[in-house]
């Protein structure tokens, strides 16, 4: 089956950046995908060539796997904190009613016409502040990813009593955004679910710090795409929370699965398993229903 994804998935590329690569050697088609930018790119690099008719097997494959890149990271992020916002509402009822309360008031309370209105009006997802702040409380709790620098010469890391731990010659480096997120010498109340805080203004207690919040990383080397998983998860629960109940049923799971050891992280049932991107534990067994009216 692994096996046979992978060739779907190469197939699809393949003919998708035939496709685009021919629109572009024509000079018909000016859009700026994530695929057009890279064939922009490589046509530059190859402008010499009057004679360039085909595509050259080395930039497929360079291509090929960067794109792959782009839709696994894409997917499976995203969809972790999907399952974790859904979580975090279910445990947090007064959270879940905020919410609705403002869907309501921007997209209207049928639930029905949310995608259509959304559709013909995208802007309207950039009024949903208290949506944004449960999405960015989510990705503070639940960082689905971290990031890897490489070493620097002259570059450390300050420890406890003024030690320094050097970074010269280590290749991987991992920035641990759940540490960074989780630390109470930066988050009041770190280990709550408080979406206030990115309501609150500076100065206030719960105003989130400068460089603390880091799940799609900081810097010039952020994530690309972070822009497009905001939008998927606002998206996501603006045309689900007004018509569903989504609820996390560990202690069903737990009772019809039984096991002896520990099952809670610091106290938390739904911790996190790194499998690619980090999510909950046991895949998040939970009941759906609909929303009563």
């Amino acid at each position: 089956m692994t096996w046979w994804n992978n060739r779907q998935m190469l197939q699809y590329i393949w003919r998708e950046l035939d496709k685009r690569f021919q629109s572009r050697v024509a000079g018909s088609d000016r859009s700026k995908t994530v695929i057009d930018l890279a064939l922009d790119n490589y046509l530059a690099g190859e402008a010499k060539d009057s004679s360039l008719d085909t595509m050259d097997l080395t930039f497929r494959d360079f291509a090929t796997s960067q794109l792959r890149t782009f839709v696994f990271a894409g997917h499976d992020s995203t969809s972790s904190t999907i399952c974790y916002a859904f979580h975090l509402l279910s445990v947090h009822p007064n959270s879940r009613r905020l919410l609705v309360a403002e869907l309501d008031e921007v997209l209207g309370s049928d639930h029905s016409q949310v995608a259509a209105k959304i559709s013909e009006n995208p802007h309207l997802l950039n009024q949903l502040p208290y949506t944004t702040a449960v999405i960015k409380e989510t990705l503070r709790l639940y960082p689905p990813a971290s990031s890897t620098r490489s070493g620097k010469p002259g570059h450390s890391f300050p420890g406890p009593n003024g030690v320094q731990f050097p970074t010269e010659g280590f290749y991987l480096i991992w920035s641990n955004a759940y540490g960074v997120q989780r630390d109470p010498k930066y988050w009041p109340e770190a280990d709550k679910f408080l979406p206030d805080r990115w309501t609150a203004q500076e100065g206030d207690l719960l105003y989130p710090p400068r460089g603390a919040f880091r799940p799609f990383e900081f810097g010039p080397r952020n994530c690309i795409g972070q822009e497009l998983a905001m939008l998927e998860l606002k998206i996501v629960l603006a045309t689900t929370m007004q018509e569903f109940n989504i609820t996390s049923v560990y202690d069903e799971w737990d009772r019809l699965h039984p096991s002896k050891g520990i099952k809670t992280l610091d106290g938390d049932r739904a911790y996190q398993i790194l499998f690619g991107a980090a999510h909950p534990s046991d895949g998040l067994p939970c009941r759906v229903s609909l929303a009563a009216r």
